[in-house]
């Protein structure tokens, strides 16, 4: 009895133990999952926290130019000649310069007035990092939608396999009824050969689909660092047919015109003087008065105004420039809504086809389904052959497979639909 006991207490604990890895080798997963988890899981995902860091460094760097700007030279050189009067006068001595002379000094200056550079700086260092970031989702939404096309290919390959499982099935039946057909004598053997050649075709074909749904699962593991081994099907949402302006792949062009528009200020500000303030101390041999040939403390302090008047030169073709690339970026951002529109009406015509056939199809099935029930009577009579029964069977398996993968490809359509015009 004790044995026993501990024996039940083993098994109960074996399974709890086994549980966690049982709901985790099952996980089933919708299509909005799926996406979710493939944005999060992609190496990308991490990059807009990267870019911000970059944005926040370039910025600061900009800022840092309104710091008090230092500078730390010296100097010991040695000249073959140096300044001096050759006169010479009773009781007065006018002494040369030495050859050899030395400088340590300190260049301190602050920027009063730059012109506008640095806001013109920082905007076109914030757009910059947009762009890079808009980017990233662009590239992020591409693997969103390969995550649909994996996902309803996986969906089109089970339904593949259900069918032909299910006519399999049928066949296996058929052959039944053709081996009482040959034994009572009113059939050939030949006849059944080629029935059982068929369902060996078939059950190859099987395996085939069966290698294309786990190399599907692989694809949506990898995709979404998650085991996935079963599809959580639902009915898709058609989706607004105007196209989200602030969707990724618009939304760039926008960034590219405030690019433009930032550079358009910079080239502004090249052309406005800049003011700063500056101080030099130092000790050298000389000092400022290079008459006195010993080492001295000397200080400079003063403004300075500084205009390149070279860069009017350029400023009227970098504004032309500067609107020729805004424009260059609307164009763009047109013909791109257009082929966005023009696949969007595709995939919605192919969306409305097969929902007009949804009942013709169940109807088509209804009546294949009819027709193969007599021909598998006839087929226990003796009355067709097996090929004649094998055309009803396979149109029987054509009919069910147009039907259900008809269901999937809507759902898909509307899925592309979604993140074609921007709203997934």
């Amino acid at each position: 009895m004790n044995r026993i006991f501990k024996t039940g207490c083993w098994a109960f604990v074996f399974n709890v133990c086994l549980l966690p890895i049982n709901l985790w080798s099952q996980t089933a997963m919708s299509l909005q999952q799926v996406i979710r988890e493939a944005r999060q899981h992609t190496s990308l995902s991490g990059l807009e926290s990267i870019l911000e860091q970059e944005n926040e460094a370039g910025i600061s760097n900009i800022n840092k130019k309104w710091l008090p700007q230092l500078q730390l030279q010296a100097q010991a050189s040695y000249q073959s000649e140096t300044s001096g009067i050759d006169l010479s006068f009773p009781g007065i001595n006018i002494p040369r310069l030495s050859k050899d002379q030395y400088k340590i000094q300190a260049d301190i200056s602050q920027m009063l007035y730059d012109g506008g550079t640095s806001s013109a700086l920082r905007q076109l260092q914030r757009q910059k990092t947009e762009l890079e970031k808009n980017g990233v989702s662009n590239e992020i939404d591409a693997i969103a939608e390969t995550a649909i096309q994996v996902y309803y290919t996986v969906a089109e390959a089970e339904q593949r396999l259900k069918q032909t499982e299910l006519t399999i099935q049928d066949l296996e039946a058929g052959i039944q009824r053709a081996k009482v057909a040959i034994d009572a004598g009113i059939m050939l053997a030949s006849e059944g050969d080629h029935l059982r050649a068929e369902l060996l075709k078939l059950t190859s074909f099987k395996e085939e689909i069966e290698a294309s749904v786990k190399s599907g699962y692989e694809a949506l593991t990898l995709i979404t660092g998650k085991k996935i081994d079963k599809l959580q099907l639902e009915d898709a949402i058609l989706p607004d047919t105007t196209i989200n302006n602030r969707a990724p792949f618009l939304v760039q062009f926008e960034v590219q015109k405030s690019m433009a528009q930032a550079n358009g200020k910079l080239e502004n500000a090249a052309i406005l003087p800049k003011l700063a303030f500056f101080a030099q101390t130092g000790y050298g041999k000389p000092g400022l008065n290079f008459l006195k040939n010993e080492f001295e403390p000397y200080y400079i302090a003063g403004l300075r105004l500084s205009w390149q008047l070279s860069a009017f030169y350029t400023h009227h073709n970098q504004q032309q420039l500067t609107q020729l690339s805004m424009t260059k970026a609307d164009a763009r951002k047109t013909e791109l809504s257009n082929r966005k529109l023009i696949k969007n009406r595709q995939l919605y015509n192919d969306w409305d086809r097969l929902l007009k056939s949804s009942d013709r199809d169940e109807e088509m099935v209804a009546l294949r389904e009819k027709i193969l029930s007599t021909a598998e009577v006839q087929l226990a009579n003796g009355s067709i052959t097996a090929s004649e029964y094998l055309v009803k069977l396979n149109d029987v398996a054509e009919a069910r497979i147009n039907l259900e993968l008809n269901e999937i490809k809507k759902n898909k359509n509307i899925w592309l639909m979604q993140i074609n015009l921007g709203w997934l």
